[in-house]
């Protein structure tokens, strides 16, 4: 398959942003959660309670290379959702999240890899560990426990419903932020306000005026242009207009309450 978020983690490389689109995400992120999950299968017959004694390359690497898999096709579909905000992206994402979802709650309520790093934990191994990798072992088994691993059938059927809803609140909310701030902008035709900003902040607020068919500049809750203002421009009401828009994004408070 053709699709640039599939890109083999061995080559390594920045995302090809480039030749992303909406419809390559949610068939890649179905690619990558089958293959993983056949490898989870594997590693937890492997070093299950009947199976080898579990090693830091036996277990702790090989989930460190699905993490790592998964977060190259996932990481990209999840910037471009925050940064573009097109319907096509927001569709992309909302069909991928539930899954990706539902694959990290099923490995860190894995009862076969929990056991196999306590295991792990309790080994002579452990001791030649150096502390670092020692204290990944113990994060590992913490966030096993904090993820409901060791609660009754019932009790873990409920934690995961709820953490599928916070990440489709969570998902919502963000989505309310990028409306929020797209939603806002101000007109200043009088440069002089724009005064201690750099030529570039200055320029690309006069690029988003023209965008838009306007003399003078264009400010926007957009980081770049929202940045340029606070970090830079002399007029304190200026910077305080959009410290106050900025800060309230998808609020009851301020000027889109």
């Amino acid at each position: 398959m053709d699709n640039p978020l599939l890109v083999p983690t061995e080559t390594g490389g920045l995302p090809a942003f480039d030749r992303i689109r909406p419809e390559h995400a949610e068939p890649a992120i179905d690619v990558v959660l089958s293959e993983n999950r056949a490898r989870v299968r594997q590693l937890s017959e492997e070093v299950g309670a009947g199976g080898r004694p579990p090693s830091w390359q036996r277990l702790v690497e090989p989930l460190d290379d699905l993490s790592e898999r998964l977060s190259r096709a996932w990481g990209p579909v999840s910037h471009l959702f925050a940064v573009v905000g097109i319907p096509e992206w927001r569709a992309a994402y909302h069909a991928c999240l539930p899954k990706v979802t539902a694959y990290q709650l099923e490995v860190s309520q894995n009862g076969a890899l929990y056991r196999a790093y306590e295991r792990l934990a309790a080994s002579s191994e452990r001791e030649a560990l150096s502390a670092s990798r020692q204290k990944v072992i113990r994060d590992a088994l913490r966030d096993f426990k904090l993820s409901g691993v060791a609660l009754a059938d019932a009790e873990r059927s409920r934690f995961r419903e709820i953490a599928v809803t916070l990440s489709q609140l969570q998902s919502k909310f963000q989505e309310n932020v990028l409306d929020s701030a797209q939603a806002w902008s101000k007109h200043v035709p009088d440069e002089s306000r724009l005064a201690g900003m750099t030529d570039q902040g200055r320029a690309l607020a006069r690029s988003r005026a023209a965008a838009k068919g306007l003399d003078g500049f264009r400010l926007t809750l957009d980081f770049p242009s929202y940045d340029s203002v606070v970090r830079y421009a002399d007029d304190r009401d200026l910077r305080a207009e959009l410290y106050e828009a900025y800060s309230t994004r998808a609020s009851d408070r301020g000027p889109l309450a």
